[in-house]
């Protein structure tokens, strides 16, 4: 039951900072690749929104450095 609670909490936390909740174990090796993808795919999305906000819309990936992240 007092699992129960500190799932409760940790979902309650997430929603009212409006972050993904993910559950991860190191030990089982549960959803940690997912959990660092995720934020990597997070990561590139804001920098691609940034640089076309800095652009005026445009897209400027053929005349700047892109990054690429590989799994």
């Amino acid at each position: 039951m007092e699992d129960c609670l500190y799932l409760q909490t940790a979902k309650g936390v997430a929603d009212d900072w409006e972050v993904d909740y993910v559950e991860t174990s190191a030990k089982l090796n549960a959803n940690v690749s997912k959990a660092f993808y995720d934020l990597l795919l997070k990561i590139q999305h804001r920098k691609e929104e940034e640089a076309k906000a800095n652009s005026g819309g445009k897209d400027q990936r053929s005349s700047s450095k892109c990054c690429c992240i590989i799994f």
